[in-house]
């Protein structure tokens, strides 16, 4: 017990002179502090510049003097540059002209250039025929007096009547119908109503691509009015109690 109590007081007095050193830089601290507070803004500006700012190194007198021979050297030079153009300013005036000589004919040149290809597209007549359940859709353009009906010509049609229909129309249309190639799509329907079909379509399309009203009578003098103009003729549908839509089933008693 003895020994513990005699190291605690060794401890003791060992940290004494620590605390003491300890309190007398605190208060070394605090007088510094002060004293900064109570100088001047104008002294602790300078004193900030003297620090901040680096001290300009002496100027090398060897470069100074290559700078300035430089100077010197630029100088002479724009001198000369002048002199020789004021010498000399006839040349460059004669070339400009030249130049301006050889433009025009560069153009020229361009100017003589092939003209491309005309452009107008040909001339060309849709038109459309109706008869019964037959739908023809035929193209009227400029040619030679071909007829064609689905890529069939005309002449090579095996059935007389036939031909006989169509004949009515380029007979009709008169010299006038070998100036144009007329070209026909017919669907649906039987031979006959597809054959009257294509007639209507014919006779209203010359009317169309001729633009003459005097033909469209010409149509109906001849031909009718379903030359010209679809039929709007249909079959009447069959009803009950007989073979056909009118006719009835009949019965006798004998």
């Amino acid at each position: 017990m003895m020994i513990m109590a005699a190291a605690k007081k060794a401890k003791a007095k060992e940290e004494k002179p620590k605390e003491a050193a300890k309190h007398a830089k605190d208060e070394a601290k605090e007088i510094a502090a002060e004293a900064v507070k109570e100088a001047p803004a104008a002294v602790r500006h300078e004193a900030r510049k003297e620090h901040e700012e680096p001290k300009e190194a002496p100027a090398d007198p060897a470069k100074e003097e290559h700078a300035h021979r430089k100077k010197e050297g630029h100088a002479h030079a724009k001198a000369e540059q002048k002199e020789e153009m004021k010498e000399a300013p006839a040349a460059p005036k004669a070339a400009e002209k030249h130049e301006k000589k050889e433009a025009p004919a560069k153009a020229e040149k361009k100017a003589r250039v092939p003209k491309t290809r005309h452009s107008k597209k040909a001339k060309l007549t849709l038109s459309k025929g109706k008869r019964k359940r037959a739908i023809a859709r035929v193209t009227i353009q400029h040619g030679k007096g071909r007829i064609r009906i689905n890529k069939v010509l005309i002449d090579a049609m095996p059935n007389r009547y036939y031909r006989q229909l169509i004949g009515e129309v380029m007979d009709i249309t008169g010299p006038r119908i070998s100036e144009v190639d007329i070209d026909a799509i017919v669907t649906g329907g039987g031979a006959a109503g597809q054959i009257q079909a294509v007639r209507t379509a014919m006779a209203s399309g010359l009317v169309d691509y001729f633009n003459d009203d005097s033909l469209a009578r010409a149509f109906e003098e001849h031909g009718g009015r379903t030359m010209i103009v679809n039929d709007t003729r249909r079959v009447e549908p069959k009803k009950y109690k007989g073979p056909k839509a009118r006719a009835r089933y009949q019965k006798s008693y004998r």
